[in-house]
């Protein structure tokens, strides 16, 4: 930026995959901040809260990726009941939280945290991807996204009181709230959310949707 000289600046680059690692169930993470790598909740009933995880997932899609998708995440969540709450989390090229929907993983409540700045390759990742049925999203303030601002496509899930905006910066096709599915009844409630001031860009006609539910969702 601005001409500056790389030499005469800083430059930095991640030395782990994994800043924190919890593998076994009833852990607190509080008040700690990562920078530079995943936090990996496998275990259930675990929390992450106050807390502040920049740059946690940094990286180029796969070369032989056929879908377009990253499971992985800043905060990369393969367990049930666990809780990511009032932290900041900022930085990434893929997605910010990501929550696994297999191997009967559920009830993830992610709640009060700020989460910005994710998702510049622009696939099909997003600062928040769900996947997990009977999860919570509550109270988050989620901005600066590629594609979509939320992903969550499980069922039984909630959707409240969050703040979205700045997302599709550079994609299209897209939505602040997105799903793609099926004609199943997923029984979501989204309501009291405030979606607003995104535009795709204009290479890609400057759509972006508020709430869209896509293919026959």
């Amino acid at each position: 930026p601005d001409n500056t000289n790389p030499g005469e600046v800083n430059v930095e680059y991640s030395a782990r995959e994994l800043t924190i690692q919890l593998n076994r169930p009833y852990i607190t993470i509080e008040g700690i901040n990562t920078f530079g790598g995943i936090i990996n909740v496998k275990g259930d009933h675990c929390i992450i809260k106050d807390g502040e995880i920049r740059q946690g997932y940094q990286a180029l899609d796969e070369l032989d990726n056929t879908d377009a998708q990253d499971s992985k995440g800043a905060v990369w969540v393969q367990a049930s009941n666990v809780v990511i709450e009032n932290n900041l989390i900022t930085g990434g090229s893929l997605n910010g939280i990501s929550v696994q929907g297999w191997g009967g993983v559920s009830e993830v409540i992610i709640k009060g945290n700020e989460i910005r700045e994710f998702n510049t390759i622009g696939n099909h990742s997003s600062p928040v991807r769900c996947r997990a049925p009977g999860s919570i999203l509550t109270e988050n303030t989620i901005s600066g996204g590629g594609r979509d601002g939320i992903f969550m496509p499980a069922e039984d899930c909630e959707i409240s009181w969050n703040d979205v905006y700045d997302c599709m910066r550079i994609n299209n096709d897209g939505g602040m709230f997105y799903v793609v599915g099926n004609t199943d009844d997923k029984n979501t409630s989204i309501h009291h959310n405030w979606f607003h001031d995104s535009q795709g860009p204009d290479y890609a006609d400057g759509r972006c949707a508020g709430i869209y539910l896509d293919n026959d969702s």
